[in-house]
């Protein structure tokens, strides 16, 4: 389903007023793929991948219940990696960012003692 045409409320992918299951792309106008999701329930759900215009991978990341889970990995036009962060629960955990050339431009971990790392350990306590 071409997400053009599906609609959202809130944070929920929704057709013909239904929380949307399936798989929703957008092309760039040539007709190749720009970004294919899938979504169960109205979140995005699984394998979730962006593209460049010519066809080299952009971004890639698994969701769950519409929240990164695990490795969000992005990439330059020239191929070098971009960024990879690492997700739990939607909470961001570590992300590095490189330019074009390779040089490390951004490290961040999540601080113990945030409110962030607070709502983390209670989503882990909350899923055991």
């Amino acid at each position: 389903m071409n997400e053009e045409e599906l609609d959202w409320d809130d944070d929920v992918t929704i057709l013909n007023g239904t929380p949307y299951s399936g798989i929703g792309f957008l092309e760039y106008s040539d007709g190749s793929l720009k970004r294919k999701v899938t979504y169960r329930d109205g979140f995005e759900e699984g394998l979730c991948q962006e593209w460049y215009a010519d066809g080299s991978l952009k971004r890639e990341w698994v969701a769950e219940r519409g929240r990164v889970k695990g490795e969000l990995k992005e990439w330059h036009e020239n191929g070098a990696v971009k960024c990879i962060g690492k997700y739990e629960f939607g909470v961001e955990i570590q992300y590095d960012e490189w330019n074009k050339s390779g040089d490390l431009m951004v490290h961040r971990t999540l601080e113990e003692g945030t409110a962030l790392a607070e709502y983390l350990q209670q989503q882990r306590r909350a899923h055991q």
